[in-house]
């Protein structure tokens, strides 16, 4: 008799259907589709749908979400978090990717550093595990990026290859500072 892993992401989908409502918390490896009301905490290795009459007080943790409905707390989205024109958001998102269709209310902020969103290995960890301080790697990632983003500007305002030339001078006196 063969072992069978619980922890698998399955291709099972769960439904709260409109006019359910729920109060706890949910753990899934499946997919979600929330038509109803959930009060508490929803954390899945798969998708997470908000539908029209949707309604979630509490947080979200998955893979991937589409919202249209309304959800009252954080969620946390391992990968794309798509907000359609009917979603109404209040509360903090943190996710590597974000859709927003025009029409969408959203009140909150937004974190959508890669650093940030959880791995789905630590997604049911995410609430026990501090986060842990900057260091000198993640400073030169994002430091580098600055510049990029800098010599973009420069050679688009003043044209030509000059501004860059002095920018990369710059970086690499920079890197010698991080090394």
């Amino acid at each position: 008799m063969s072992k069978i892993n619980s922890e698998k992401e399955t291709n099972d989908i769960n439904i709260i259907a409109n006019g359910t409502k729920i109060t706890g918390d949910i753990n899934s490896n499946g997919d979600i589709r929330v038509d109803g009301s959930l009060t508490g905490k929803l954390i899945t290795k798969g998708k997470v749908i908000i539908g029209e009459t949707g309604k979630v007080k509490g947080e979200i943790n998955c893979k991937n979400s589409d919202v249209e409905g309304s959800i009252e707390g954080k969620i946390i989205v391992a990968q794309l978090l798509a907000l359609k024109a009917k979603a109404r958001i209040n509360g903090d998102i943190i996710t590597n990717k974000l859709a927003i269709e025009p029409g969408c209310q959203f009140t909150g902020n937004c974190d959508m550093a890669a650093a940030t969103a959880p791995s789905m290995k630590n997604l049911s960890k995410s609430n026990t595990q501090k986060s842990k301080p900057s260091t000198p790697s993640n400073y030169a990632k994002y430091t580098g990026i600055a510049f990029q983003m800098i010599a973009i500007i420069l050679v688009g305002v003043f044209g030509g290859i000059k501004p860059l030339k002095i920018l990369q001078q710059q970086l690499f006196i920079g890197s010698l500072f991080l090394i």
